[in-house]
């Protein structure tokens, strides 16, 4: 029997800003399952925030962290992971040097070096301790999935192409939100992750229903058979999609629900 997938981004689109999962989210989630429906997340955060965070939602299904580095089941087991590597990693801080607020997840744990009232806000966002140490670099190793640096947007929107070019293939990298920017393992994508997510739960690409709000989302969205960007989207990605909603974040949401899985 051919099933749906319905795949969401987190924060800015089944998340909105400065809510955490509340009734609404969970409508969606047995709306989608009412309607014979299969439901997950796919999101840059680590994965035991979004884990937390699908625990609280109601998913049973696999999910997506680490912006595609890790597939893992809402009970805490990991299907799939990839690294950084570690000279990689090093390079990275490196090459950034302390001119940003630097973030590294290492084995589960984030850890920066560059502490302050930002570093609280972004723990609490994530739900998940921040540990701060002197240096970042000697502590990055074999396990890091991801190194994220948060800056200004005018200054993340002008910086991320130089890191792109410098790192060359040796990492992806993308702008995660405004004012975040995200150095994953190569293969690191949501499009792939989805791609073996779909492999294990025997649903075709064709299937699937994808939607975010941003450009690290928009592989993701090309893969499904079905992309769609939240109407709080930034205005320059909606032109490399065919379906934005009309309405914002979780309720966007729902309308794709309404739109792609009415009511029988």
């Amino acid at each position: 029997m051919r099933r749906t997938l319905v795949v969401t981004d987190l924060d800015g689109t089944l998340l909105e800003s400065g809510r955490g999962v509340d009734d609404l989210v969970r409508s969606v989630v047995r709306t989608a399952r009412d309607r014979g429906a299969l439901f997950t997340i796919a999101t840059g955060r680590i994965f035991p925030s979004a884990r937390a965070v699908a625990l609280a939602a109601g998913i049973e299904c696999p999910i997506i962290a680490g912006g595609g580095a890790v597939v893992g089941t809402p009970s805490g087991e990991v299907l799939s992971q990839l690294y950084l590597d570690r000279g990689v990693a090093g390079a990275i801080l490196g090459m950034v040097g302390k001119g940003a607020y630097r973030y590294a997840f290492v084995g589960g744990r984030i850890l920066t070096d560059t502490p302050g009232d930002h570093a609280i806000r972004y723990s609490e966002s994530l739900g998940v301790p921040i540990e701060v140490v002197d240096d970042l670099e000697p502590r990055v190793g074999e396990q890091t999935s991801h190194i994220v640096l948060r800056m200004p947007p005018d200054r993340a929107e002008a910086l991320v192409g130089t890191y792109a070019s410098a790192i060359g293939a040796s990492a992806r990298v993308t702008r995660t939100l405004p004012h975040l920017i995200e150095f994953v393992n190569p293969l690191a994508s949501k499009g792939r992750a989805l791609g073996f997510l779909c492999s294990l739960l025997s649903v075709q690409m064709k299937d699937v229903i994808a939607v975010g709000d941003a450009e690290a989302d928009l592989d993701m969205l090309d893969a499904a058979g079905v992309g769609v960007l939240v109407a709080n989207a930034p205005p320059e990605l909606r032109t490399r999609v065919k379906h934005v909603t009309r309405r914002p974040g979780t309720l966007g949401v729902l309308e794709v629900l309404d739109t792609y899985l009415p009511v029988a």
